[in-house]
């Protein structure tokens, strides 16, 4: 059976991830710059190619489309391989001639990365992340609300590293406590002067982000603040977590995040009573994450279809002129910013 699957938004240049963690637009890229490679090592763009040719929109069941000219190559893996050492690259004209069952069993797939160490951080990676999900940045004293004991236990350890006392705010009729971090009379408030350095002080929440620092760190740290961050405000559903904000850009920070260590998520927007929220859920094997509130950790994951691997649709667009990047490196294999993984031209 063939599935058909919607036009979605028109196709942009592609977002490409950076060896350092930023994107840019593919065709913002300069002879020399370094991108990201599927096995998480540089690749050097050392020539820029244009061409006009045929080309074809490229429409992922997971994820946003992109546009390819004939010449060029997608990078596929079986749907049956359970690692990834089965992969195919294709032209995108031979492709075209496929059998059904072929386009059926290969499809497009994403890498999570290791990013280099980056500098040391103001903040504890976990308690940003909590700090993110339950806090308020717009008062004299940050504070976080919360009815998770295993949470305030952490706001209480914190405070006690930093030199905060705590002051509890209780709310009539409500299981969560508000959790104020003040600094000793007449001291300056670590707490607060760390959030102004990362630009989240006086943030309301839809002004609300993951710092660059946070989101290209190591493993680690992107685990613990992701671990913070569904602690607080996912919805731990079947084994699977719900995530709603009113920020675009935390969305779009989260996903960044769960996509980076192998997890899958898509926000999207949605309007309630005329105020727009990005809800989406994240889905994977978990066990990596730390989280803490019992009530959130899921149990082992046991469906077998694997979230970092997408089928796809192909659509024939006007002829155009396309980029191809020639890459330095042990292949040619890069990655979007949604690190969905593309197929460069070796020299």
């Amino acid at each position: 059976m063939t599935r058909h699957h919607p036009p979605k938004a028109s196709p942009q240049p592609i977002d490409v991830l950076m060896a350092s963690g930023a994107i840019k637009l593919i065709t913002e890229l300069e002879i020399g710059d370094e991108i990201m490679g599927a096995d998480s090592l540089p690749r050097t763009v050392i020539d820029i190619r244009t061409s006009l040719e045929d080309a074809f929109e490229i429409r992922p069941i997971k994820g946003a489309s992109f546009i390819l000219g004939a010449s060029q190559s997608l990078s596929l893996v079986r749907s049956t391989s359970l690692e990834l050492y089965d992969l195919k690259s294709i032209p995108m004209w031979e492709y075209l001639k496929q059998s059904p069952h072929f386009k059926g069993v290969h499809l497009l797939y994403r890498m999570p990365v290791n990013f280099s160490d980056g500098p040391s951080l103001p903040l504890n990676p976990y308690f940003l992340g909590i700090l993110l999900g339950d806090g308020c940045f717009r008062n004299t004293s940050p504070s976080i609300t919360t009815p998770d004991p295993e949470i305030v236990d952490y706001c209480f350890v914190m405070a006690d590293q930093m030199g905060l006392s705590v002051r509890i705010d209780q709310i009539p009729g409500n299981q969560a406590n508000g959790y104020y971090f003040s600094s000793i009379s007449g001291k300056t408030n670590p707490l607060t002067e760390a959030l102004r350095n990362l630009g989240l002080y006086n943030k309301s929440s839809p002004e609300k982000f993951i710092p660059d620092i946070y989101k290209r760190a190591s493993k680690k740290v992107r685990q613990e603040i992701l671990a913070g961050l569904l602690d607080t405000d996912g919805h731990m559903l079947h084994k699977t977590f719900e995530y709603t904000t009113s920020s675009k850009q935390l969305a779009q920070d989260i996903a960044f995040v769960a996509q980076s260590l192998g997890l899958m998520a898509l926000p999207k927007e949605r309007t309630v009573e005329g105020q727009i929220y990005y809800r989406f859920c994240i889905y994977g094997d978990f066990k990596d994450i730390p989280l803490r509130v019992g009530r959130k950790i899921p149990g082992p994951r046991v469906q077998k279809r694997h979230v970092l691997r997408t089928g796809f649709t192909v659509h024939p667009l006007p002829s155009q002129q396309c980029l191809k990047l020639v890459l330095q490196g042990p292949d040619s294999l890069y990655l979007k910013s949604d690190f969905m993984v593309m197929q460069g031209e070796q020299p």
